[in-house]
This record gives structure tokens, sequence and C-alpha cells, in this order.
């Protein structure tokens, strides 16, 4: 539930209260396991952190929502998107 209105409220460009929501459906999912079943809110907290200027944070929450084949893409995409936005354009240059 709280990844959902965290994603609602990325929608709605209220970026500060998406991350609070994320982070606790992360702190929920991973309370008794070490990664939760998906990746999807890493991935949206990553994008919570992106628009929020804080590009180091969302590059490491990109990198852990690429563990899941279904988010995959769109981690690595995410990732992309930091680097070049800090004109490192070598591919695996960096590690997260």
């Amino acid at each position: 539930m709280n990844t959902v209105l965290g994603i609602d409220a990325i929608k709605a460009g209220r970026y500060a209260d998406a991350e609070k929501l994320l982070r606790k459906a992360l702190e929920r999912a991973t309370a008794s396991y070490t990664s939760p079943k998906e990746g999807e809110a890493f991935y949206y907290l990553g994008l919570a952190l992106k628009a929020q200027g804080r590009l180091d944070d969302a590059y490491a929450q990109f990198y852990k929502s690429t563990w899941n084949s279904a988010w995959r893409s769109a981690g690595y995409f995410g990732l992309a998107e930091i680097l070049t936005t800090k004109g490192d354009f070598k591919c695996g240059s960096r590690q997260g």
C-alpha cells in the first residue's frame, strides 16, 4: 500500500512525501528478508530522490532495483541518466 501511495505522490510532484512512503514500504518488505520480492519500491524511491537532486542516494536505489528482472531495465536506465548527468560516459566505470 505504501508503494502505491508513494507512486501517487511522485505523480503529484510530492517527492519528499513519496520518499517517506517508499522508505516505509521497504522497511516493511525487508523486515524479514534482505531484499523484497520485487524491485519496484527501490526504483520509485530512486525516482523520488533523483527529483530532489540527491543523485548519489538515487543511484544506490536504482542499483538495488536492478537485482529484480522486472525492474532491471528501468533501474539501469535510471543509473545511466545519473551517470550522464554527471558527465560519466564510460559504461561500467562506476559501481553502486
